[in-house]
């Protein structure tokens, strides 16, 4: 979740060319679907901009391993802070 949450802020330093970032994500929904360990096994990380307007990002996103999402989150948001 948390890794999911980074990749949103690097998309929104991007967005404003390193003059902001997000700081304390809200989520609206958490989902957690864990598997047995999976030692050395890839995690392919997906985030989707829903709305970015200079002063937040509202995103949401996925964690998977395999075919199996193993996290989801929605409708966080993230308030943008100078760099």
């Amino acid at each position: 979740i948390e890794a999911i949450g980074q990749l949103a802020s690097w998309i929104a330093i991007l967005r404003t060319d390193f003059a902001s970032r997000p700081v304390a994500a809200l989520a609206g929904v958490v989902r957690l679907d864990p598997l047995p360990q999976l030692e050395g096994a890839p995690v392919r990380l997906e985030v989707q901009v829903d709305r970015f307007d200079g002063r937040a990002i509202l995103y949401r996103g996925s964690a998977t391993i395999g075919d199996h999402v193993v996290g989801r989150v929605e409708r966080c948001v993230g308030p943008l802070l100078p760099m």
